[in-house]
């Protein structure tokens, strides 16, 4: 099964929508501003789960980090793991090489996109910000 076939035009572009949702997601809505307050709370004390979770925090805060993570996430989940599914030869070896590239520039898509996504509703609210005070 080449990465040709696995990955669709429309797929892929339903990957990379769906990576900069779960973004949108993961850094602005109510439900994962609780969690990351939750998070912050609980194990801010702790000393060796303390840094981890700092990490966390700090990617679940960024759009680009996140979007990078998310997209390597969804490129993992919806790609074939021909090393774990098929007998080991030097033609799985290869294939599953060229998926590691595969989920690594889907991840870098996603997160481009991402930051992207965020200009362009950051401007989207500043020009309406600008002209409703002009009127």
């Amino acid at each position: 099964m080449e990465m040709s076939s696995d990955f669709s035009f429309s797929f892929l572009i339903l990957l990379l929508l769906g990576g900069v949702g779960m973004t949108f997601i993961v850094v602005e809505s109510s439900l994962f501003i609780a969690i990351k307050d939750w998070l912050e709370k609980k194990f801010s004390n702790m000393f060796l789960v303390k840094y981890p979770v700092k990490l966390f925090l700090k990617i679940a805060s960024c759009h680009q980090c996140c979007g990078w993570w998310s997209g390597l996430i969804l490129s993992l989940v919806f790609s074939p793991f021909r090393l774990l599914t098929e007998p080991f030869s030097a033609r799985v070896l290869a294939l599953s090489v060229k998926d590691c590239g595969v989920n690594f520039a889907v991840a870098c898509a996603v997160s481009f996109l991402s930051f992207i996504s965020v200009l362009l509703i950051n401007f989207i609210e500043s020009q309406t910000m600008v002209r409703s005070s002009n009127e």
